[in-house]
């Protein structure tokens, strides 16, 4: 218990107003994704797909085509003439057709329904990598949110030194009306107590930049009473579960449906047809007199020219697969790496904590007997100085220590998901 003695009060120092907004770290990474220009981006997305899922839908609807045309042709069909046979009448050589057709699509091969998954897969890597663009945001919010905690921190250790300095100014001005200190040296003590404030001003400073640069990713208004509480150290995670893992795999799943689209095109389409018209000649080739006359039936084509490139067709996307699979297992590569890497970083912090804590408490025990010894006149306002310099530079490093391990045990999550 004497041993973390010095702890609480250098943590626990700071005044909160009961009114005070609160804001963990979990929830500032959930406004601040709310927030962000970027997550509009989904509804876009959704709205793309149900428009581009309808169309695809469509294709099943009978299709109605309008056509006109009118004509200027150097000859027509001329009938012999006879002397008792029937009377054939001159064909004009400008000829007129307006038509209208309508078209029932009855097999096409599966190219609707594979459309229609093709459409639906493009969305999910759409917003896979959306996510993943989306998760980067979360570092960027660890970052601003451990940077506060330090400063905090910070701030309180400085206001710490203040009063330690302050102490010190106290006991000279005692002694130098005793006539046993020189003025100079009291000067010294005022001149660091001047430049511990200085350094409290870029503190607070520095905190107030990065409050706004946090109130502007989360929407909230932040201020100096915002009460930013220190996060637990999160689970461990041993497998990987990033966002980079849905792009490949929604990307796998396009390649699939590309390997069908080939099958695909190489199949009949069959559709049933009407076509009616009017114009000038119409079916019957002996008239020359504007009519009515319509057709209908069925219709059957096969393009057979994809049979030349199915084979090379197959062989890119097999490539494509491949280079993809190689991004994936060097995406795992140097995640693996970065986890190792993170690891590493909470084994050194940890053991550098080990020792942290037992450097401070000297470091208190000798700025006290240097405190006393000031008092007595024993040493110099100055040597009492780098005492108590000192310890505040050993209470620095501990709550640098402290909070970059609680930074990468966050690291760490991040690296592998969670």
């Amino acid at each position: 218990m004497k041993k973390h003695a010095f702890i609480l009060p250098l943590l626990c120092l700071a005044v909160f107003n009961g009114n005070a907004q609160t804001l963990t770290l979990e929830e500032c990474q959930q406004l601040a994704r709310k927030n962000y220009p970027l997550t509009r981006q989904y509804e876009l997305i959704d709205h793309t797909s149900a428009y581009s899922l309808e169309n695809a839908g469509k294709s099943w609807l009978p299709q109605i085509a309008i056509n006109g045309q009118a004509t200027y042709q150097s000859d027509v069909i001329h009938f012999p003439k006879t002397a008792q046979g029937p009377v054939f009448p001159t064909l004009s050589k400008d000829q007129y057709r307006i038509s209208g057709e309508l078209t029932q699509l009855l097999y096409d091969g599966g190219n609707t329904r594979l459309n229609r998954s093709t459409t639906e897969a493009q969305s999910g890597l759409e917003k896979a990598r959306l996510e993943e663009k989306l998760y980067q945001l979360n570092n960027r919010i660890n970052n601003l949110y451990f940077g506060i905690l330090l400063l905090n921190q910070q701030i309180i250790q400085n206001q710490l030194l203040q009063g330690d300095i302050k102490s010190g100014i106290k006991r000279t001005e005692a002694a130098l009306q005793h006539g046993t200190v020189f003025r100079s040296q009291l000067n010294e003590l005022r001149a660091n107590l001047l430049l511990a404030q200085q350094m409290q001003t870029e503190l607070l400073t520095a905190r107030r930049n990065w409050l706004d640069i946090l109130s502007a990713f989360t929407g909230q208004t932040l201020d100096e009473n915002t009460v930013l509480p220190e996060p637990p150290i999160p689970g461990r995670n041993n497998t990987i579960s990033r966002p980079e893992l849905a792009v490949f795999e929604q990307s796998r799943k396009l390649n699939e449906l590309r390997q069908q689209a080939i099958s695909v095109k190489s199949r009949p389409r069959i559709s049933a047809f009407f076509q009616g018209s009017w114009g000038r000649p119409t079916f019957d080739i002996v008239s020359n007199e504007f009519g009515v006359f319509w057709i209908g039936g069925l219709r059957f084509s096969w393009n057979l020219g994809h049979l030349y490139t199915n084979r090379n067709d197959k062989k890119l996307i097999e490539t494509d697969q491949k280079l993809i699979d190689l991004q994936k297992e060097t995406f795992l590569f140097n995640t693996s790496l970065d986890t190792r890497l993170e690891e590493g970083e909470i084994t050194k912090y940890l053991k550098l904590m080990e020792t942290d804590e037992e450097i401070v408490l000297l470091r208190n025990e000798v700025k006290k007997a240097a405190a006393a010894q000031l008092e007595n006149g024993v040493i110099t306002p100055h040597d009492f100085l780098i005492q108590v310099h000192a310890e505040d530079q050993a209470k620095q490093q501990y709550l640098l220590h402290k909070v970059s391990l609680l930074r990468a045990h966050y690291n760490l999550s991040y690296q592998s998901g969670k």
